[in-house]
C-alpha cells in the first residue's frame, strides 16, 4: 500500500480538526492540535505555527461558508399492488 505524502496527512488532520470542532476552538484545542502535528513528524517553529494557524483559519472560513451537505430523505417504497389474475378468454 502506498503511503500518503506528509502534506496530505497534515491537510486531512487539519480538515478533520475544523469539522470536529465545528469551526470553533480555543487555545487549548490549538495547542493539542499542534502536538498532534509534531507527533506526525512536522517541526513546528514560530513560522510553521503561523502557517498552520493560517491553514486552520482558511479551513474555518470555508467550513462556515459551505452549507452542510443535505441529507436526502429516505424514499418510502410504494405499496405493493396485488397481482390481478388475468381473465382467460374463451375461444
Amino acid at each position: 500500500m502506498e503511503s500518503s505524502h506528509p502534506v496530505e496527512i497534515l491537510a486531512e488532520k487539519a480538515s478533520a480538526f475544523v469539522i470536529v470542532k465545528k469551526g470553533t476552538w480555543g487555545h487549548e484545542d490549538w495547542e493539542n492540535f499542534c502536538e498532534q502535528v509534531c507527533v506526525s513528524g512536522f517541526e513546528l517553529n514560530e513560522y510553521n505555527r503561523v502557517a498552520l494557524g493560517n491553514l486552520l483559519e482558511a479551513l474555518r472560513y470555508f467550513y462556515q461558508l459551505c452549507p452542510m451537505p443535505a441529507v436526502a430523505p429516505k424514499k418510502r417504497a410504494a405499496p405493493c399492488k396485488k397481482a390481478v389474475p388475468k381473465k382467460s378468454v374463451a375461444k
